[in-house]
């Protein structure tokens, strides 16, 4: 008998792009709540702050390089079922311009991939979305399990 964890495969997989003021709990609370209630199989990924990583060479340093790097991982993920959240350490709002070209390209590759990808629109509060708000935005999006 396994004692492996539940997991839902039968929902498509999804980037859950959390560009603003998303701090890591939030994200953190997100990936717990939709793994233990929803069975979904969930990774986090934290896009690294510019100018950092030691085995990096200088052209991957900039922020869009990591936009479109983290954007492929996800990419990846979301393909085979997995729900990625992805949220900013610095290179999301590092330098405004290649960062939005990057992401472009990151929305493209996922739509050329058949995968969703979701950016919460901003609230009108300009308050940090809560686990609770996102977990309707995806619900919205049919990628929790029926009730």
């Amino acid at each position: 008998m396994s004692t492996a964890p539940v997991v839902c495969t039968c929902r498509p997989g999804a980037t859950l792009w959390l560009a603003g003021p998303v701090r890591p709990a939030v994200a953190a609370e997100l990936a717990d709540v939709l793994r233990t209630r929803h069975h979904r199989r969930v990774e986090v990924l934290a896009l690294p702050a510019p100018g950092t990583g030691d085995q990096l060479c200088e052209a991957d340093r900039s922020a869009g390089s990591a936009v479109r790097r983290v954007g492929m991982i996800a990419e990846i993920l979301a393909r085979n079922g997995i729900l990625a959240l992805v949220i900013p350490a610095g290179a999301d709002t590092a330098d405004p311009e290649p960062v939005r070209t990057a992401r472009a390209e990151v929305r493209d590759r996922h739509r050329r991939a058949g995968t969703a990808f979701l950016e919460p629109p901003a609230r009108d509060d300009a308050t940090p979305p809560t686990a609770g708000w996102l977990l309707a935005l995806l619900d919205e999006h049919g990628l929790l399990p029926p009730r």
